[in-house]
């Protein structure tokens, strides 16, 4: 019998997902000249970038199902999201090696929660045609990703300031959010919830509970 493939909303959110993760994946090459010649860094001090990065990927693939089973699918992918959304910003206002260093390790640290879980989730979600979603999802990713040093290269050249290319695309998780039918006070509410906040009575139990809703349609789909 023959199955059709179904995009649906969830689907469509792992897309932009795994493209997003690709995207500042494949950044630090291209801006990293940029910081070396504003920050003065040697050549070693600037390959730390990548080796903070990579060290932030080790430590998901090896501990990140903790987190994950701990706090959910749902709320680990948003986390992903936002939290490479604000390291990229650090790595963007970053005036020494040792913040924008830290901030390459937290954007490979957080932001590889995406990588954890939007393969397996796609592949629970479509089943017996997980190969159509993940060969699509990895098609738009490189997309995403080939087009993060051709942006760098165009600010640089056009407008003369390469951080454009971090911060535009920074801001994706915001408009992912929103776009999934939450209100912008929901979405205050998750960015506060995922930097620690905690229940205070009645009020705050209330909070809670619309923030599950919120997070319950825009992580539809995972289980």
């Amino acid at each position: 019998m023959h199955q059709t493939f179904q995009r649906d909303r969830f689907t469509w959110l792992a897309y932009l997902s795994l493209a997003f993760y690709g995207y500042f994946l494949n950044i630090l090459g291209p801006i990293t000249p940029f910081l070396k010649d504003e920050l003065g860094l040697t050549y070693t001090v600037s390959s730390f970038h990548f080796t903070a990065f990579a060290i932030g990927i080790l430590l998901i693939g090896v501990g990140g199902h903790i987190l994950i089973q701990r706090i959910g699918k749902q709320r680990s992918l948003w986390l992903g999201l936002f939290g490479m959304s604000l390291s990229a910003g650090v790595l963007l206002l970053g005036k020494s090696p040792i913040v924008t260093i830290g901030a390459s390790f937290l954007m490979g640290l957080i932001g590889s929660l995406i990588l954890a879980i939007v393969p397996a989730a796609l592949s629970d979600q479509h089943g017996e045609m997980k190969a159509v979603a993940l060969s699509e999802a990895n098609v738009i990713a490189s997309l995403f990703a080939t087009s993060a040093p051709l942006l760098v290269g165009w600010f640089a050249h056009s407008i003369g300031n390469w951080r454009w290319a971090l911060g535009s695309m920074a801001c994706i998780p915001i408009l992912m959010f929103l776009g999934e039918g939450s209100s912008q006070s929901n979405s205050a509410l998750l960015v506060l919830d995922l930097l620690g906040g905690h229940r205070l009575g009645s009020l705050s139990g209330i909070l809670h509970d619309l923030l599950e809703r919120g997070l319950y349609r825009a992580g539809a789909g995972i289980e």
